[in-house]
């Protein structure tokens, strides 16, 4: 039988969840409109937050540890998804087109702060469970 108490608060939840996720996106659109940075500076950037991608991740879950072949499995289609990535930076690059290059600066700003406070939250959880058992 469907708790519908529960059914109802995780619908409100994913609703909630999906407005802030388009108007996040909405605002990184509204960024790189109407703010123009040298392209110098959004490679850079963009270079390390792909670095830091790959140094942060993975972010497990708590609920759910990964084995190391799984762990195995995610950093190579990580390195894929984040060659794919680069080199579609350069190809922006080489069309002179710095906007999107910004863009995608944002957006793995944007992953990059998720992933970071991911890892605190573990980081907190773990460590407030350590002080229970003590």
């Amino acid at each position: 039988m469907v708790d519908w108490m529960n059914y109802s608060k995780i619908q409100e939840q994913k609703r909630a969840c999906l407005t802030l996720s388009c108007l996040t996106y909405l605002g990184i659109l509204l960024i790189v409109r109407l703010i123009k940075i040298p392209i110098y500076l959004s490679v850079s950037v963009l270079v390390f937050l792909i670095i830091a991608t790959w140094l942060l991740y993975p972010a497990e879950n708590i609920n759910r540890a990964l084995d190391i072949k799984e762990i195995q499995y995610f950093k190579k289609r990580l390195k894929l998804f984040l060659v794919v990535d680069l080199l579609l930076s350069i190809v922006c690059l080489v069309y002179k087109k710095e906007k999107y290059v910004f863009l995608i600066m944002l957006t793995f700003l944007l992953i990059i702060i998720t992933m970071i406070i991911d890892k605190f939250r573990i980081h907190k959880r773990t460590w407030n469970r350590r002080k229970v058992r003590q």
